[in-house]
């Protein structure tokens, strides 16, 4: 059960491919947990909406179907990485979900091997400079296997 005594400046940041409605819902109105969340709109469970920004802390950027790894990273550089810098996070976490691959059949996102590493490379900056490269990534999901396995290691590259 989250605990608000338990945190200091955290991020969150959701790459998943579907909104967490949960985590947004247990963190909206608690100002020191900034989460940022990029998924395809309107599609399950169709939340996330821009507009949502709780106390000021969500970041909610809706992509459409068919966005292209190019158009996702200049989105993400534009709004997510100017937001984690304010925030200043002394912990990021991440959902890393893969199921934005061009080849994911459940999903209309058109992300590469190369766009995730990126993404990966953000964080890793974001976090040398804010919390001691301190990022802790969870495993959110993608349903074509090769896909989902070539778009982890690529994430995983900057880490190490």
């Amino acid at each position: 059960m989250y605990s608000p005594q338990l945190v200091a400046e955290l991020a969150i940041v959701d790459f998943d491919v579907h909104h967490d409605n949960r985590t947004q819902e247990v963190f909206e109105k608690d100002g020191r947990v900034l989460y940022i969340s990029t998924h395809q709109w309107p599609f399950w469970p169709g939340t996330g909406r821009a507009e949502d920004i709780g106390v000021g802390n969500l970041l909610n950027i809706p992509l459409l179907a068919g966005m292209e790894g190019m158009t996702y990273r200049k989105t993400f550089a534009e709004q997510a990485i100017p937001t984690l810098h304010k925030h200043k996070p002394q912990l990021i976490l991440a959902s890393a979900g893969f199921d934005g691959h061009r080849d994911d059949p459940l999903a209309d996102l058109k992300l590469v091997e190369q766009d995730y590493q990126w993404i990966g490379g953000q964080l890793v900056q974001i976090a040398d400079q804010h919390c001691d490269g301190k990022v802790i990534s969870f495993l959110e999901g993608g349903n074509n296997l090769k896909a989902l396995a070539a778009s982890t290691v690529s994430y995983l590259k900057p880490f190490i």
